[in-house]
């Protein structure tokens, strides 16, 4: 939409377009348009801003009053949104300190995709200040995702031993079952189905005693209680 007013020095119409993005706010949050259609909006809106922060004469006040339109969470990434800034800090080089803060201000830093983040990093455009939280948003989500990974790797290791140790269980229980059924209530057999019982539960306690790492990270309890509670005390006799 081409600026056709003498007062207005864009070569856009940036007002025309803030007021039409305002209404939209404002029916969005009266329940009439859709969260999908918001997040279409905001993603138009970003382009738009790419698009007229190249012009010298769009002031700092008309770019923010526009990308304040829409709530913050219309976004669900911030990268078309650091694109139109870093176009408007091109455009006008005489940008202060004080105004780049207030600019980088606007841009949620954990929305930003790791492409993003990366050219932020490097960028003299931006504070310095702004540089370093981009940096330390990144170093924590990366720590974050490897924890994630920690605990998956756990969560199968006590998956799979409790599998096993469930099919063995379920194998006593069958040869049990089985010698009772036969009648074999000699001292020997006794003693043997005895003394395989308590091999077996002996193993069952060691494989839980070396799971140190998994108590650790709580993982170990929350995985037992699910699966049922052992008792791996020794036999008395």
């Amino acid at each position: 939409i081409p600026s056709l007013s003498h007062t207005c020095g864009t070569l856009l119409d940036v007002e025309l377009v803030t007021r039409v993005v305002k209404n939209f706010a404002r029916i969005y949050n009266e329940g009439i348009k859709s969260g999908t259609s918001l997040i279409k909006v905001a993603k138009l809106v970003d382009s738009y801003l790419a698009e007229a922060a190249a012009d010298r004469n769009l002031s700092l006040i008309e770019f923010i009053t526009l990308t304040d339109a829409l709530p913050r969470h219309s976004h669900v990434t911030e990268d078309g949104l650091y694109l139109a800034l870093d176009t408007y800090l091109k455009a006008h080089p005489d940008v202060t300190k004080q105004e780049k803060r207030r600019l980088c201000g606007l841009i949620g830093i954990k929305k930003l995709s790791m492409e993003a983040s990366l050219h932020a990093a490097e960028n003299p455009r931006l504070p310095v200040r702004t540089i370093i939280q981009i940096l330390f948003t990144e170093q924590t989500k990366l720590s974050h995702g490897r924890h994630n990974n920690n605990i998956d790797s756990e969560i199968s290791r006590l998956r799979a031993g409790i599998g096993k140790l469930h099919n063995e269980c379920e194998a006593m229980r069958r040869q049990l079952k089985k010698e009772k059924k036969c009648g074999r209530s000699s001292t020997g057999n006794t003693c043997g189905s005895k003394w395989y019982f308590r091999w077996q539960m002996l193993r069952f306690s060691k494989c839980f005693s070396t799971n140190d790492v998994e108590k650790k990270n709580g993982v170990l309890g929350d995985a037992i209680a699910s699966s049922g509670q052992v008792d791996n005390r020794e036999d008395p006799r």
